[in-house]
């Protein structure tokens, strides 16, 4: 366990994290955090904040671009497997549907 020391700042109480712990938590400064009391300790956490529309469709269109790629790349990889692969028989054979089937 770490141990931190609380300094006033201003009207505020404030406690310091190291820069270690912030990049451990993928935070910064003006990074959101919650705060909760539990068995008599001081909880943090990090608050994931939704993405706006914005930035939702932004990452959708950068995944599919990604992903737009990586299927043209695998369709192109494919394409020249389709030339050992034994083609498909055009006309198969009829079924004679008069002969009696054996029932098991």
């Amino acid at each position: 366990m770490i141990t931190l020391t609380l300094r006033r700042r201003g009207s505020s109480v404030v406690v310091s994290l190291p820069r270690k712990i912030l990049s451990l938590l993928d935070l910064d400064a003006g990074s959101a955090v919650g705060l909760a009391i539990e068995d008599g300790k001081v909880v943090l956490a990090p608050v994931r904040r939704r993405p706006t529309l914005a930035q939702g469709l932004e990452a959708r269109a950068a995944l599919e671009r990604r992903l737009g790629q990586r299927l043209r790349d695998a369709s192109a990889d494919t394409a020249s497997i389709g030339s050992r692969v034994p083609p498909r028989i055009a006309n198969p054979p009829p079924v004679d549907s008069t002969s009696p089937r054996r029932r098991s």
